[in-house]
């Protein structure tokens, strides 16, 4: 309806004279025309390379959130929390040295392990990476990281450790995961 208004209108208008090279300097000015990119979803920042081999939910994860730096914690430690929807939970991805672990603790509520790379030991066992670790409200454990290259999980804690020795609870309120 609309198309066939405007083509009356035009067709009510005398008809105009153009130079005779108008085609030619319509075509150039449309050459020297800069090129639009299309709209489109933008560019995920690349994903670092300490991340290349998690698995894919966690990559996106990284990516989506443009997580790039570890948190230096006491004795070599690095951590880094990525988001999580669920606000009654935390993650962390956890990066132990080899032979060292977190302070001995307990658990108020329940905390999920995943071991990415190299391993840990505590009172239960020996986790390698592909393991899955699980320790309950009133459990308490000692973790090692083992010999080699340390170790890096995915913790997911409902609730802060609570630790068992002085140097644990001296320095709880600087480590608080």
């Amino acid at each position: 309806m609309l198309l066939a208004a405007a083509g009356d209108l035009f067709n009510g208008l005398p008809p105009a004279l153009l130079a005779p090279n108008m085609f030619n300097q319509t075509l150039r000015l449309l050459d020297q025309a800069p090129v639009q990119k299309p709209l489109g979803r933008p560019a995920q920042p690349a994903l670092p390379l300490f991340a290349k081999t998690w698995p894919h939910v966690l990559r996106r994860q990284v990516q989506r959130h443009n997580l790039r730096k570890w948190r230096h914690m006491p004795a070599g430690f690095r951590a880094m929390r990525v988001p999580f929807a669920d606000p009654s939970s935390r993650i962390w991805v956890m990066k132990a040295p080899e032979g060292r672990g977190p302070f001995p603790h307990s658990h108020l509520r329940d905390e999920w392990t995943v071991v990415l790379e190299g391993g840990f030991s505590d009172e239960t066992g020996t986790y390698n990476a592909g393991d899955f670790a699980y320790a309950g409200p009133g459990e308490s454990h000692t973790v090692i990281a083992e010999p080699g290259e340390g170790c890096v999980c995915v913790l997911l804690v409902r609730a802060p450790p609570v630790y068992t020795t002085w140097p644990g609870k001296l320095l709880a309120p600087f480590i608080s995961i």
